[in-house]
């Protein structure tokens, strides 16, 4: 199975994540990109922590992700000096996965591992989240 992807969606990536947190001690912001290609859609800060978060709105399967090649080149350099402030959301309306580096490549997508844990949008809390986001579960 392919992945089907819709680029025009990733803002209801973003929307998820944003509804969720805005009752949290937490600064986030949608970067939209006019100094570098492959710059990561979101910056999120929380409890003294900082991470950048690309976003993927994947609509049938959960295989992997594409990421244009400015976003490999961004995600590639930033994970060799900070692997733990760089990761990628992908998801739909009903469920997401967060990946973070290392990443495994093939055919042009980021693959999803088997053995992911697949999340679910719904009665998730904006404190599971940003904990999810920053490893503090």
């Amino acid at each position: 199975m392919n992945v089907t992807w819709n680029k025009g969606n990733e803002r209801k990536v973003y929307d998820r994540i944003r509804t969720r947190v805005t009752k949290e001690p937490v600064h986030m912001i949608r970067v939209e990109n006019v100094a570098e290609q492959g710059t990561p859609d979101i910056e999120i800060a929380y409890k003294g922590l900082s991470a950048w978060i690309e976003t993927k709105y994947i609509k049938v399967t959960i295989k992997g992700c594409p990421l244009r090649p400015a976003q490999n080149a961004w995600h590639y350099l930033r994970a060799k000096v900070d692997p733990a402030g760089v990761m990628i959301i992908a998801g739909n309306e009903d469920w997401f996965v967060i990946l973070r580096p290392p990443y495994t490549y093939g055919d042009g997508i980021i693959e999803i591992p088997k053995g992911t844990i697949i999340y679910y949008w719904k009665g998730l809390s904006g404190k599971m989240l940003l904990d999810l986001i920053f490893g503090l579960l």
